[in-house]
């Protein structure tokens, strides 16, 4: 895993600014995301168009 990291790094993204967004949801959450995986969908949908917006104003 850390070769391929190295590699990625070095020879794959471009040496610019990259931001990560990690999500991280309650355990009694992910089990009932797990159940019901169509909320997850809207849930992500909800979080793709806040990342999106945010994006956009810092643009």
């Amino acid at each position: 895993m850390a070769q391929t990291a190295a590699y990625l790094v070095d020879h794959i993204i471009p040496r610019v600014p990259v931001r990560q967004w990690v999500l991280s949801l309650p355990i009694p959450l992910r089990y009932l995301l797990a159940a019901h995986p169509r909320l997850l969908t809207s849930i992500l949908q909800v979080i793709h168009r806040t990342i999106s917006t945010f994006l956009i104003k810092q643009a």
